[in-house]
C-alpha cells in the first residue's frame, strides 16, 4: 500500500517548487501527472485495498472467535486478535479522514486558482 507514497514524493515537491509557476512546462505537467497517479493509487490501495483486506479480516475473527477456534489454537491469546481488528478500525479511520482530505484537495486543484 506504500506504492501511492512514491508519488506523493513527487507531489510534494510542489510545496517547494510551485509548478504554477512554471505552467506548460514539463515540470508542471510532471507534476499534475504524479498528482493523479498518486490520487488514484491511494484511493486502488489504501481505500478500497484497505476495505477488501478490512472485510477478509473481520470475517476470519469473527468465524473463529464464535466456534472457538482462536482459544483452541492460542489459549489465552484471544486479545491478540481483539488488538489487531481495533488496529483495524484505527488505521480504517486514517484511511477515511486522509481520503477525506485527498477529495478536498483534489476540488481546490479543479476549482482552478
Amino acid at each position: 500500500s506504500e506504492f501511492s507514497s512514491i508519488f506523493l514524493v513527487f507531489c510534494d515537491l510542489e510545496v517547494y517548487f510551485p509548478a504554477h509557476m512554471q505552467e506548460g512546462s514539463f515540470y508542471g505537467m510532471f507534476i499534475l501527472a504524479n498528482q493523479v497517479i498518486f490520487a488514484t493509487a491511494f484511493f486502488a490501495y489504501r481505500v478500497f485495498g484497505w476495505l477488501a483486506v478490512s472485510k477478509t479480516l473481520w470475517t476470519d475473527a469473527k468465524q473463529v472467535l464464535s466456534n472457538g477456534m482462536a482459544e483452541n489454537l492460542r489459549p489465552g491469546k484471544n486479545y491478540v486478535l481483539y488488538l489487531f481488528l481495533a488496529v483495524d478500525v484505527t488505521l480504517g479511520s486514517l484511511q477515511l479522514l486522509w481520503s477525506y482530505h485527498l477529495i478536498l484537495k483534489v476540488q481546490e486543484i479543479l476549482a482552478g486558482p
